[in-house]
């Protein structure tokens, strides 16, 4: 098979990193997105209409005749775990299986936790890898290789934000493929990945620089359970106080601060950040 390089309207195409992966990306169904990464193939994705009939999906990944990028295994779900591009530009991973089989890993992972969606933000150098099947959830391993680094991932995202919403058809909707039932597992393949209920505390990761003060930097950054944005303000010791001074006076200030941002209303709901 010859390969070209990465389609210039994918996001991110996900490069195999173990051998049941790398026949996913060489099975036939999946030969229209695959292109040559960093001399190691991977499947592009983005560029194609969704067979989901999403606008908003990029791409779904299963074992069943509707998935964008098919999956061949009885322990792979129809429908496995999908990309979906919020109307922010922020891409999510969703756990679609019916077993909870798919988990992010690799940089700064913030894996899937008891008590939250089974729903992740990824971004370059945030979640990395994805994994799916078996009781490991790394049956099927790919990372994901994006086109742009974190200090530019705004603009990009802004960008694919304006493509227009005319992809092309992917030529699987012009294939029959097998859709074959999902056997059920023996025994539990998976387990929760937390002990239990408890307390849950924001994941966020920053994005950019907005602005600074006399208490901090504020920053644009994006909650990494739901992909929304917010602005955020990080407190730091001013270097002329000391700690002391610093915490007799932190509370004081915090409360002055809430009081005023808890007045203000954002004139739209679809404005970005």
């Amino acid at each position: 098979m010859s390969y070209c390089g990465p389609d210039p309207n994918a996001l991110f195409p996900l490069v195999w990193k173990n051998d049941r992966a790398k026949e996913v990306v060489d099975h036939e169904s999946n030969s229209h997105l695959v292109s040559l990464i960093d001399d190691k193939s991977g499947l592009d994705f983005g560029h194609f209409q969704s067979r989901s009939g999403c606008s908003s999906t990029l791409a779904t990944l299963g074992g069943g005749g509707d998935a964008d990028i098919f999956v061949s295994g009885a322990a792979i779900s129809k429908i496995q775990c999908s990309f979906e591009l919020l109307e922010n530009g922020i891409v999510l991973f969703y756990d679609e299986s019916k077993s909870w089989s798919s988990q992010v890993s690799g940089e700064n992972a913030t894996p899937f936790e008891y008590g939250r969606p089974r729903r992740v933000v990824v971004l370059p150098k945030v979640n990395t890898t994805i994994g799916f099947g078996g009781v490991g959830r790394n049956l099927v391993e790919f990372d994901l290789v994006w086109h742009c680094d974190r200090d530019t991932v705004d603009a990009t995202l802004e960008t694919r934000r304006n493509i227009p919403p005319s992809r092309r058809r992917t030529p699987r909707f012009l294939r029959t493929v097998e859709d074959v039932d999902t056997m059920a597992p023996t025994g539990r393949c998976t387990r929760v990945h937390t002990s239990g209920p408890r307390s849950l505390t924001m994941r966020w990761k920053e994005l950019i620089k907005i602005g600074s003060g006399e208490f901090g930097v504020v920053w644009k950054g994006v909650d990494l359970d739901s992909g929304r944005l917010m602005a955020v303000k990080k407190l730091s010791n001013p270097p002329e106080t000391s700690h002391e001074q610093w915490k007799a006076t932190l509370n004081c200030e915090v409360k002055r601060e809430v009081s005023f941002l808890s007045g203000l209303s954002h004139v739209s709901q679809k404005s970005h950040i």
